[in-house]
């Protein structure tokens, strides 16, 4: 029995189920979408048909990790994996990165990891040959956290950023800065936006 599914023809022979591919389209597709001049960093392999392939690098170019990145996903995509390969990367080329760790689950990059079959595997599937090692880490806090404790004043966050953190309009945003312009004076402190 032949059965067509998806760019695959499978064989069903007694106990031995084989996919061949009809052709490399999704990894043509994956490869001229991160093709890139320049130092880049490997995150991992494309998947298809729920199988990793190895000739589907998934890279970052190495100059577009100089400002701000989100990751977005759902539960149990990568997110986390993503930011730590990121940050590992970077370390290795002795660049300091900033990433905010709320649920405190990016701070396993400060110890040696242990080795096991399910990342031995993971690694073999994407084609890289990493040991568990231990980065150079910090880590701050402006809440009574473990860490070195991060003090910060309304102030010192600017109009801007203020602004965003409470995701403010226009409107609200220029009645910020003037707040801040005229507490500023009030305070001795000369502010400008």
């Amino acid at each position: 029995r032949i059965d067509c599914c998806n760019n695959f023809y499978t064989f069903f022979l007694p106990e031995i189920s084989i996919k061949i591919k009809m052709n490399n389209r999704f990894i043509e597709r994956i490869n001229a979408g991160y093709t890139f001049n320049g130092e880049s960093i490997i995150l991992g392999a494309g998947m298809h048909e729920g199988e990793c392939d190895v000739n589907a690098k998934i890279i970052v170019q190495r100059k577009k990790l100089n400002s701000h990145g989100l990751i977005a996903g759902a539960a149990a995509s990568g997110k986390t994996k993503t930011q730590q390969k990121i940050a590992e990367a970077l370390s290795k080329e002795v660049v300091h990165t900033l990433m905010m760790d709320i649920k405190k689950d990016l701070r396993s990059i400060a110890t040696v990891g242990m080795p096991n079959d399910k990342i031995n595997q993971q690694q073999k599937k994407i084609g890289v040959n990493e040991h568990p090692k231990a980065y150079p880490t910090e880590i701050l806090s402006i809440i009574n956290e473990p860490g070195a404790e991060l003090r910060t004043t309304v102030f010192e966050f600017g109009p801007v950023l203020f602004s965003k953190i409470l995701a403010l309009n226009n409107t609200q945003s220029d009645n910020v800065s003037l707040e801040f312009i005229g507490s500023g004076s009030k305070r001795g402190k000369k502010y400008s936006s």
